[in-house]
């Protein structure tokens, strides 16, 4: 009988592939394949021993081969084949990755880390001396109060312009440029170390329940608030829509105070704070701050003092401290016409470079403008003015400038 080469001989070397660290019970391929004969070749002369005839005419079964004498792979063998050639792409696949990524670290690394030994030892010495602090002062401090402090201290040596703010800082500041927020809608302010209604904007709940400007309020919730500082007094004020806050109120002229429930509701923090005719052609329209409706409420107001046949407009700035850049853009698209460059951005990285144009859509206004600043006037203020000056739109009237956005 001639033999037949085994067509799995090539398993032995997938296995050192699949399995390059085999157990203790690992079995090779090549002794998986040999038990596998030997099983098959037993069993097939245990036929030939019940059924001599068919015997005779075939022979002996030599050991290792079927009984066709064609050898057959194993079902196992099939599998580990299947799973050689399914698991050796994604293992080039993962090679070439692990190569990319050190690659790029090597390009990339001295960027990532490129801190010199000098400025090493600087940071190595800032966080001594914080530590130092935080253990030997006499008081009790955070690290927290220690690092914003010292965050405060540094960019004060820059300009007047980069500043820090804290969490609750900076939350205050996102609120005041959001068109409206939830509270009672009362200005309030410390006078004499006692809480006090400096004015209740009108249509608000507070306005609706009586509340007059002069009255001090004593007290948030049962809490007095002699002890409050006006940040922790503002916040205990507002809250979300329809809930209710208790205060009690002490009225010049009433010797009992009075104890008010008031339901918060949706206060609009309006930046066109007035806006009426002068005279029957000249309108006029005051603008505190830049927020997220700022230019709608202007693009609003000139088209009401237009309706009245305004033909030339003071656009009143002072004490505007600024605010949202876009909605000083989107105001100044209103004056220009299209295309004219409203400001632009440079700083030490690309990104920074940027240019504004007017072109939204908005019809020039085309009447005269006078625009009257101060010296509160700073920031996204001064953008607005200074678009209007640069391109002879209107005149500007008044006093310098803060001098932050020109």
């Amino acid at each position: 009988m001639r033999s037949v080469k085994r067509p799995w001989e090539p398993l032995d070397r997938a296995s050192s592939l699949l399995f390059p660290f085999p157990g203790r019970n690992a079995v090779s391929p090549r002794a998986h394949n040999a038990r596998w004969s030997q099983k098959r070749s037993a069993r097939a002369n245990n036929e030939a021993r019940a059924n001599p005839s068919k015997a005779e005419r075939r022979g002996p079964i030599p050991a290792g081969h079927s009984p066709d004498c064609i050898p057959r792979r194993p079902p196992s063998a099939n599998r580990l084949l299947e799973s050689a050639s399914m698991r050796r792409p994604w293992r080039i696949v993962a090679i070439a990755l692990f190569m990319l990524a050190l690659l790029l670290g090597g390009f990339m690394g001295d960027r990532v880390l490129a801190l010199t030994d000098e400025a090493r030892d600087w940071l190595r010495l800032y966080t001594e001396l914080v530590d130092v602090v935080h253990d030997r002062y006499g008081g009790e401090v955070t690290y927290a109060d220690l690092v914003q402090s010292s965050i405060s201290g540094m960019l004060r040596t820059l300009d007047p312009h980069t500043s820090f703010l804290a969490p609750r800082a900076y939350d205050t500041m996102r609120e005041r440029q959001q068109s409206s927020f939830y509270g009672l809608g009362i200005l309030v302010g410390m006078r004499h170390g006692q809480l006090t209604v400096i004015n209740p904007l009108e249509g608000t709940p507070a306005s609706r329940l009586g509340i007059r400007a002069g009255d001090v309020i004593a007290g948030i919730e049962g809490e007095t608030t002699e002890t409050m500082s006006l940040d922790e007094a503002v916040r205990l004020l507002k809250g979300p829509k329809g809930t209710q806050v208790n205060i009690t109120i002490v009225r010049r002229g009433l010797d009992i105070p009075l104890e008010l429930a008031i339901t918060r509701d949706e206060i609009p923090q309006n930046t066109v704070r007035y806006t009426f005719m002068i005279t029957p052609e000249t309108g006029y329209l005051t603008i505190s701050d830049f927020n997220r409706a700022t230019g709608n409420e202007v693009r609003d107001a000139l088209a009401d003092l237009e309706s009245q046949g305004m033909t030339s407009l003071i656009i009143d700035l002072r004490g505007n401290g600024g605010g949202l850049l876009d909605q000083a853009i989107e105001v100044a698209q209103q004056f220009l016409p299209e295309g004219a460059k409203i400001v632009e951005t440079r700083g030490r990285t690309g990104d920074s470079f940027q240019e504004f144009r007017a072109g939204n859509g908005d019809e020039e206004l085309g009447v005269p403008v006078v625009v009257l600043v101060g010296e509160g006037t700073a920031s996204a203020a001064e953008i607005l003015a200074g678009a209007i000056q640069d391109h002879d739109v209107g005149l500007i009237v008044g006093t310098p400038t803060w001098g932050k956005g020109l």
